[in-house]
């Protein structure tokens, strides 16, 4: 489940991502796949939280960015976690190899909770396929 927290500034929300909270392999493939996607400009993930500080364009919503991070966390889940991680990071360039080190440390991590295929926003409730 994604449900934004806090969308008061145009451009700018924050979600709630369920199974993020000490979840690095998933932080590390949300970092890698939104960073990627086209209207969003910043991605800020913390694991302690399990919350994302996404900046995008003014051509998104905060619901359209939940969708999107939904998306993604489902990818990651159909996909078994550590094979995720390696196909995303194998298509990455990344000159310096440190992100790539980080994904492969994390990989082996096993995700205790599935995400659940909702997105919550502040009116209503609207469940993805």
């Amino acid at each position: 489940m994604v449900t934004i927290i806090n969308a008061a500034i145009k451009g700018r929300a924050r979600f709630k991502v369920e199974g993020l909270y000490r979840s690095e392999t998933l932080k590390v493939y949300l970092e890698c796949s939104l960073t990627r996607t086209k209207g969003i400009e910043q991605v800020h993930i913390s694991v302690l939280t399990g919350n994302i500080l996404v900046f995008f364009n003014s051509n998104n919503s905060p619901h359209s960015i939940a969708l999107q991070i939904e998306r993604v966390a489902v990818e990651f889940h159909k996909n078994s976690n550590a094979q995720a991680v390696a196909a995303l990071i194998t298509k990455k360039t990344d000159k310096s190899g440190s992100d790539t080190e980080k994904a492969l440390q994390v990989k082996k991590e096993k995700t205790q909770y599935p995400v659940v295929v909702q997105v919550q926003a502040h009116k209503g409730l609207v469940r993805g396929t």
